[in-house]
């Protein structure tokens, strides 16, 4: 992911999620590594080729904007426990998504 999607979503999340207009460098600093854990703990639920769609109204995403409501209470063990089946229905689709497109390609 790149700098600016990654800003992007900090801030989205930031005044969205976690509803806090204000800060300082330390605590944007802290939910930039927040977010970009997030987002690399989610992708990694994705087959190789599969990107994830941060930005629309996806489970994924609701699963980073949960991550970092997690994260920034140091609860990410209680995230992962209490969302293991939005997890495992997240890894089964997109696996199907893939094998569907690749026995769709000749």
């Amino acid at each position: 992911m790149d700098d600016t999607t990654l800003a992007k979503l900090t801030q989205e999340i930031k005044l969205n999620v976690l509803m806090r207009g204000y800060g300082n460098d330390a605590l944007d600093a802290n939910l930039k590594k927040d977010v970009a854990q997030g987002v690399a703990f989610v992708s990694r639920y994705f087959p190789a080729g599969v990107t994830p769609d941060f930005e629309g109204a996806t489970l994924e995403r609701m699963l980073l904007d949960n991550y970092v409501l997690y994260a920034q209470s140091n609860a990410v063990d209680d995230f992962v426990q209490n969302y293991a089946q939005e997890i495992s229905e997240l890894k089964q689709s997109k696996e199907a998504q893939q094998y569907a497109k690749e026995r769709a390609t000749p």
